[in-house]
């Protein structure tokens, strides 16, 4: 998920869409609801990186997360200015050995594979830019491969 922009509400609805879901990553541009979501959600593993519209200095600019079967770079995209395009973050994934790389910012969902990355925006969950329902994305890793994709967020 990326770019709630201040709604809560819209945080909540995907955890309860995603019961089954083993981490949730938010992709920047969230201060201070992700703090709430959290405190609210103690036993769901929650992590996120800071926007370019964050101003908490103790939340990393990137994360890298290591699962089972990928390798996922994050970072919100504004420091690898992905509204000229994936280049940038494709390379950064490449040199820190990952396989899937995920960014925000633009608002807009985008899922590419380029060069062995799976490449995906989930979009905003809050204010989309694309259309006028609020969207998020899913990973799912499995043995047979990585499979990414949308949901709209009712």
């Amino acid at each position: 998920m990326s770019d709630s922009h201040g709604n809560l509400h819209n945080l909540e609805k995907i955890i309860k869409n995603e019961p089954e879901a083993e981490i949730f990553l938010h992709l920047g541009d969230t201060e201070p609801e992700v703090s709430a979501l959290i405190a609210r959600n103690p036993t769901k593993d929650i992590r996120y990186i800071r926007g370019n519209n964050d101003y908490v200095p103790a939340a990393p600019l990137s994360l890298i997360i290591d699962t089972e079967g990928a390798r996922i770079f994050a970072c919100h995209g504004n420091r690898q200015r992905v509204y000229s395009g994936t280049e940038i973050l494709r390379n950064v994934a490449l040199q820190n050995n990952c396989n899937v790389a995920c960014f925000g910012h633009t608002h807009r969902f985008y899922y590419a594979y380029d060069d062995g990355v799976h490449i995906v925006n989930p979009g905003s969950c809050a204010r989309p830019r694309d259309s006028h329902i609020p969207t998020y994305a899913f990973i799912d890793i499995t043995q047979a491969g990585i499979v990414i994709g949308k949901k709209n967020l009712k």
